[in-house]
C-alpha cells in the first residue's frame, strides 16, 4: 500500500509542466491590463532585467506587460499573483 500526497503530487505535476515549456523557446503572452509592478521591486527588476526577459517576462519599467505563456493550461492570474506575492 502506497501513501501518496495529492497535494505533493499536484506540485510535482505542475513543476513538470513548467520545466517542459521552459525547455523549449520561451513564448511569452502579452497582458491585455499591465500589472503594476510595486515601486520597491523596481530597482531589483532593472538589475535581473535580462534574466527574467529569458524566462519570459516583460515590462515597460513600472508594469508588467508580459508574462511566460503555459503550454496547455489557463494558470496566467495564478502565475501573476504568485509573481507578485513572492517578490513582495
Amino acid at each position: 500500500m502506497a501513501i501518496i500526497d495529492p497535494h505533493a503530487a499536484h506540485e510535482r505535476i505542475l513543476f513538470e509542466e513548467i520545466s517542459e515549456s521552459f525547455s523549449d523557446n520561451v513564448v511569452t503572452q502579452n497582458l491585455a491590463v499591465p500589472v503594476e509592478i510595486p515601486g520597491a521591486l523596481l530597482p531589483e527588476i532593472a538589475l535581473d532585467r535580462e534574466d527574467l526577459n529569458r524566462l519570459g517576462f516583460r515590462d515597460d519599467g513600472t508594469h508588467l506587460t508580459g508574462v511566460p505563456l503555459l503550454q496547455g493550461k489557463g494558470r496566467l492570474s495564478r502565475l501573476i499573483c504568485c509573481v507578485l506575492q513572492f517578490a513582495a
